[in-house]
This record gives C-alpha cells, sequence and structure tokens, in this order.
C-alpha cells in the first residue's frame, strides 16, 4: 500500500490509474508489465520506469513514459 500510495504521488496518478471498482472498466489502471524496475551497478532498485498507454485524453498509439528515481542524497537528517 505504501509503495502504491508513493508511486501515485510522485507520478502524479489518478485514483483511476491505479484502482478501480467492480462493474467499471480497469482498462486504465496500471497493470504489471507496465513497470520497469531499474537497477543499479550493484544491483539495487534505483529507478522505476512506468509505462502509461491508457489514461484521460491518451491516444492508445503513443505510450507516455514516467521516470521516477531515488535521490542520491541521503537526507535522513532532514525527518
Amino acid at each position: 500500500m505504501k509503495a502504491m500510495c508513493a508511486l501515485a504521488f510522485f507520478a502524479a496518478l489518478r485514483v483511476g490509474e491505479i484502482t478501480f471498482r467492480i462493474g467499471q472498466s480497469s482498462k486504465n489502471v496500471i497493470r504489471l508489465n507496465q513497470i520497469t524496475f531499474l537497477t543499479s551497478n550493484n544491483g539495487e532498485t534505483s529507478a522505476i520506469l512506468l509505462t502509461l498507454r491508457f489514461f484521460k485524453h491518451s491516444n492508445p498509439t503513443q505510450p507516455v513514459e514516467i521516470f521516477t528515481s531515488q535521490l542520491a542524497t541521503d537526507l535522513s537528517g532532514y525527518y
């Protein structure tokens, strides 16, 4: 749940892109094959590439890619 909320926040996703209700179309909901985990040289996940094919006002022939990555700076002292 935390990962889903963090991705939705940082990728500026709409509620309908991460959830759906029974009886509603699930066409716009993100599927696992649309998410690519990018790894650093040491094998740790350092970024996520999200490919959106269907969303509000989308053109299915031109998917949009959203790249999110973690900060290289340690911000632990700021929390």
